[in-house]
């Protein structure tokens, strides 16, 4: 619970629980001793605001993070979503400055810039998952999506530098397999996918089939089958 809360909202939050536990001792001593307790009520008010307001903020949080989930799985649905990218970059900027430590939580956050295209934010994200949780799944994967992408832009750069490289080529084309079997909606991953498809289109080498399908591929129209 206490994962993503400001430091002042757990001082409030554990206050207010000392407080309420105080004013619960005081409270007891006064019936059993036949004094009024009226004077008590604002301690139990304050006590609950205390610890209301930070209670609100993690319900809140909670709800964010499972929109900016449900956001970035839409958006790898459809890329072309411009509705869905801008509602998940305002969610994102709403968590961004929380301090979050839970690796799933985390990872979370990660595929949701991964997928607007905050590489570089998503890659410091990713690292600091799995080096908290190595055999996290969902993080792994993200690093293997993201390792796809990085592998076909210098494998494109590569093969446009040397276009005769048959081994190149050959090694680009297998990228670009795996990079189409991806759930993929960062719109610099799609345009490096779209640029290997081209290359391999224009600038075809001795033993090197390109498959149908494979040559370009317009943003949104990506084949579907990871995570």
């Amino acid at each position: 619970m206490l994962d993503g809360m400001y430091l002042y909202e757990i001082v409030l939050l554990i206050g207010g629980a000392i407080l309420f536990l105080a004013a619960v001792i005081v409270l007891l001593r006064q019936v059993f001793t036949n004094h009024s307790y009226k004077g008590l009520m604002p301690l139990f008010l304050i006590a609950v605001l205390m610890m209301g307001f930070p209670a609100v903020s993690a319900v809140k949080f909670g709800k964010d993070l499972l929109e900016i989930d449900k956001q970035t799985h839409q958006l790898q649905e459809h890329p072309d979503d411009q509705a869905t990218r801008a509602a998940l970059s305002s969610n994102i900027k709403a968590l961004s400055g929380r301090p979050i430590k839970d690796p799933q939580t985390i990872t979370t956050l990660a595929q949701a810039q991964f997928a607007l295209g905050e590489d570089q934010q998503a890659k410091e994200k990713v690292d600091q998952a799995l080096a908290a949780s190595p055999s996290l799944t969902p993080a792994k994967d993200l690093k293997a999506k993201i390792e796809v992408v990085d592998k076909l832009n210098t494998l494109t750069a590569a093969a446009q530098k040397e276009p005769d490289n048959t081994q190149v080529k050959q090694d680009l084309q297998n990228a670009l397999v795996q990079a189409n079997h991806l759930k993929i909606a960062n719109p610099k991953a799609l345009d490096t996918i779209k640029k290997a498809g081209t290359v391999l289109q224009s600038q075809p080498a001795a033993g090197v089939s390109v498959p149908k399908g494979a040559l370009v591929v317009p943003a949104g129209q990506l084949s579907t089958t990871n995570h």
